[in-house]
């Protein structure tokens, strides 16, 4: 993730989300996993090992990059 990457607004409500973690424990595989949340719907991306994976699968739209 680069340090100005932001996250974009909810693809559901449009409104602003949020990074969560939570940590592991070791039965798990310990470790920490990230994931951002919409603050007023819970619309919620997957789970990432990293806040820029989070950051990037929250940001990420269908057709990203692709102009047909």
């Amino acid at each position: 993730m680069q340090n100005n990457e932001r996250l974009k607004l909810c693809p559901f409500c449009g409104a602003k989300g949020y990074i969560l973690s939570r940590e592991y424990p070791i039965t798990l595989g310990g470790g920490t996993g990230y994931w951002v949340i919409c603050s007023r719907c819970g619309g919620r991306a997957g789970d990432a090992d990293t806040k820029a994976g989070a950051v990037r699968m929250w940001n990420w739209r269908t057709g990203n990059g692709k102009t047909d």
